[in-house]
């Protein structure tokens, strides 16, 4: 679950993808049944990006 967390971090601190490219790319690549509580951690991941850009 971290890495899902940095990972939206890294999308919220550098714009390297959009944030509908990662979510896609997440919701593909996950375990059925873990794709809300992985969008939800990637959603964490950019609220503390943007928490440490303030």
């Amino acid at each position: 679950m971290a890495n899902i967390i940095m990972l939206g971090a890294l999308v919220e601190a550098t714009g390297v993808v959009s944030r509908n490219a990662i979510e896609k790319a997440i919701l593909d690549s996950v375990p059925k049944g873990t794709e809300s509580l992985n969008v939800k951690a990637m959603q964490r991941g950019f609220e503390l990006a943007r928490k440490e850009s303030t």
